[in-house]
């Protein structure tokens, strides 16, 4: 007897030995745990939930890697084109259900329970569900719901996008109470990093700067498969911290100037360069006409100043009333002879 896992198609095997790289947050190992108890435990359906590369996918490959020893999987990618007769049949090779006959859905409901007499748990996983024909999806939960008398006849697991929904409210007696959401968040900044940390260790890769891992985690917008993508595609140009040509261009120039400083910058200096050298024909707008070129101002002649000594007074000729001043005398002036007291007579 075949036992153990069996991928369709094969291609969505994990890679690495069957084991898929998986970074384990708390809240994914949460979710994981949460997989098993209901799968074990619970007849309901859980919905794996949330955008493409939220890391859906992956939380499915996780769950094959971890598949409890009892367990019988088989996981499907689901497409537009898988309609209900080929999921029977895809099914049916899974779990050893001769395809050739008719009553293909009782046989395979049979061999359900012969694999849990023996001791097995049949697991059905489906990825990317809202790509399933609204047919298909319906034959998936009428098989899950198809035997009463026991909790349920397989374990499924679905994920998809929430484009689900549209399909699952267009089938009837499809409810809430069937289905327990799992919703996938985006990742935080931190979490990225660390995780593409670990898968550039992993993959033997140089590791990459603080700043393009945080560039990284914010182009991914926190979706895990985004974010793998892009380590991967940095691991196959083989470019790491040292030999990533953008941050050695991101170096050479400081985070706290940007392109519009520098132009500003420029536009300032050039300024002060013409206001430089045409210094002299602003300040003529301001001063007057400029002196011609090679001509120097003549300063008109100071003009000679005697100075007067007033300790050496002109000599005064005393003359007799009626008699003329010697030659070359000077003539008292009226002022001086008012200045000049009289000699009272002598007795």
């Amino acid at each position: 007897m075949n036992t153990g896992i069996e991928i369709v198609p094969p291609s969505r095997a994990p890679s690495d030995g069957g084991q898929a790289f998986f970074h384990v947050t708390p809240a994914l190992g949460q979710k994981l745990d949460l997989l098993h108890h209901l799968l074990e435990t619970s007849d309901r359906v859980p919905l794996i939930e949330g955008p493409d590369g939220i890391g859906k996918s992956r939380l499915l490959q996780q769950l094959v890697v971890t598949a409890a020893p009892h367990w019988r999987l088989c996981a499907v990618e689901a497409n537009p084109m898988l309609q209900p007769d080929q999921l029977l049949s895809t099914l049916a090779r899974c779990f050893e259900v001769e395809t050739v006959g008719s009553e293909l859905e009782q046989r395979l409901l049979a061999r359900f329970d012969e694999l849990q007499q023996e001791g097995w748990l049949p697991v059905v996983s489906i990825d990317d569900a809202q790509l399933l024909p609204l047919e298909s999806l319906a034959l998936l939960l009428r098989l899950h719901a198809a035997r009463a008398d026991v909790a349920r006849p397989f374990g499924l697991v679905l994920a998809a996008t929430p484009a689900v929904h549209e399909l699952l409210q267009a089938l009837p007696g499809v409810g809430d109470q069937a289905l327990q959401v799992m919703e996938l968040v985006p990742m935080p900044v931190e979490q990225v990093k660390r995780m593409v940390a670990m898968f550039l260790r992993r993959q033997g890769s140089p590791a990459l700067s603080d700043h393009r891992l945080q560039r990284l985690a914010l182009e991914s917008g926190g979706l895990p498969g985004e974010a793998l993508k892009r380590a991967a595609a940095t691991c196959a140009r083989g470019t790491g911290a040292r030999s990533d040509p953008e941050e050695k261009a991101e170096l050479r120039l400081p985070s706290v100037l940007s392109w519009p400083m520098l132009l500003g910058a420029g536009l300032l200096v050039t300024v002060i360069t013409l206001l430089l050298v045409f210094q002299d024909a602003i300040n003529a707008l301001f001063i007057g006409a400029p002196a011609p070129q090679g001509e120097m101002l003549q300063l008109p002649p100071r003009e000679r100043v005697i100075p007067l000594q007033r300790d050496s007074a002109p000599a005064v000729a005393h003359v007799s009333p009626g008699e003329s001043p010697p030659a070359g005398a000077a003539a008292p002036s009226s002022s001086a002879a008012l200045a000049t007291p009289a000699t009272p007579p002598q007795d």
